[in-house]
């Protein structure tokens, strides 16, 4: 029940992301201490400031993974983010820019001791610090610092339309 909600809210919240006005779509890569992920998320603009220096967004995605090291018994891990972000190009310019962003995760995967599979949760506050620049117009490449649950880095390349 709680999976087919989740699963719900995602695909309203991605879906009123394609309606809209100046949204992007992202693609990214996170390698941490614990495990690599793999996602798409969505985001719109909500407000700009200073002939668009300062980007307010809303942003949702899904990642998938994988573990090694301590919790090498993980399979079938998924991550669903919704959040807060600001781009901010007031100093670098339009090509150049920082990315502040805060997001609640909602954590989830299966957990195999001694022969038994436990479905597991880790639910979580994530903040996230990078910086980004303009390859050709629409197109951009991030690199961000993530703290939280699954900390790492994580590079991805992002379309706005």
């Amino acid at each position: 029940m709680k999976k087919q909600l989740i699963l719900t809210i995602i695909f309203f919240s991605i879906c009123s992301l394609l309606f809209a006005q100046n949204y992007s779509l992202n693609a990214s890569y996170q390698l941490g201490r614990e495990g690599e992920y793999y996602g798409i998320s969505a985001s719109k603009w909500i407000k700009t400031w200073n002939n668009e220096k300062v980007i307010f967004r809303g942003t949702a995605g899904i990642l998938f993974g994988t573990h090694w090291g301590d919790k090498s018994n993980i399979s079938d891990f998924r991550r669903v983010e919704l959040g807060l972000e600001s781009r901010n190009t007031i100093v670098t310019g339009k090509d150049f820019f920082n990315v502040i962003n805060v997001s609640y995760l909602f954590v989830s995967y299966k957990n195999y001791n001694e022969n038994n599979l436990a479905s597991m949760k880790n639910n979580g506050w994530m903040f996230s610090f990078g910086f980004g620049t303009r390859i050709i117009s629409p197109a951009m490449v991030m690199a961000k610092y993530v703290w939280g649950p699954q900390r790492g880095i994580r590079l991805s390349i992002e379309f706005d339309f």
